[in-house]
């Protein structure tokens, strides 16, 4: 049975069905054994299953969580979002000092008046998976964040890598950990024989090419 997603959540769901079984009834692609339902909802979900069960349970409480999270930054809402967070946790935040403790509750609060003050936010959360063990559980993926600036209405747009833990407080799923850094662009690596940055795949070629800088291909590769 599918449980739909919190509301306000853009889910992605990457299913991975058995060969000879379809749990959720839908078609299965030609030569594949995953396919992808898309909800229209608000954090970006990529779930790997297996068998029927899709969303349940204490994955569906902190996706619901991960939305408050987004709503907190999209409305500017400061209470809403430390709301997400345990009383005490750690914050290895990109481009901030770590903080542990309650004394992460009160940088939060101090650095995100000022975000709100200065910047409208518009945050979307990419989750790419949430696992659960007991009273302890995790997820990762992306947040991306733009920022518009109330005063010149310039805008800045940035791609953050996260990962997080959970634990349960008062019976509701809360963030203890959380680390981010700025996602970089790609880079392309030689191939395994050894060989320099220039003995690439033709896929890797190709790549480049579509950016308007391919490297002249070494010669003798066809």
């Amino acid at each position: 049975m599918l449980r739909r997603p919190p509301t306000g959540i853009k889910t992605i769901l990457s299913i991975r069905c058995p060969a000879r079984e379809n749990p959720v009834g839908v078609e299965r692609p030609p030569v594949a054994d995953s396919l992808q339902i898309s909800l229209r909802t608000g954090v970006e979900y990529s779930c790997h299953l297996r068998g029927a069960v899709i969303v349940e349970n204490d994955q569906y409480a902190i996706l619901a969580a991960k939305t408050e999270y987004r709503e907190a930054y999209n409305n500017s809402d400061l209470d809403r979002l430390l709301s997400v967070f345990a009383s005490e946790f750690t914050d290895c935040s990109d481009g901030e000092p770590s903080f542990y403790g309650e004394e992460s509750v009160r940088a939060l609060r101090q650095r995100t008046e000022e975000l709100f003050r200065c910047f409208r936010v518009e945050m979307v959360p990419i989750v790419i998976d949430v696992l659960i063990k007991d009273d302890f559980a995790y997820d990762w993926g992306w947040h991306k964040v733009r920022l518009i600036a109330k005063d010149t209405g310039s805008i800045a747009d940035t791609k953050y890598r996260y990962f997080e833990t959970w634990k349960k407080e008062n019976g509701a799923w809360k963030i203890d950990y959380i680390i981010t850094n700025k996602e970089l662009p790609p880079r392309l690596l030689p191939e395994e024989s050894g060989g320099s940055p220039s003995t690439m795949t033709a896929g890797a070629r190709t790549i480049l090419s579509s950016r308007g800088s391919a490297p002249t291909p070494p010669s003798g590769d066809h």
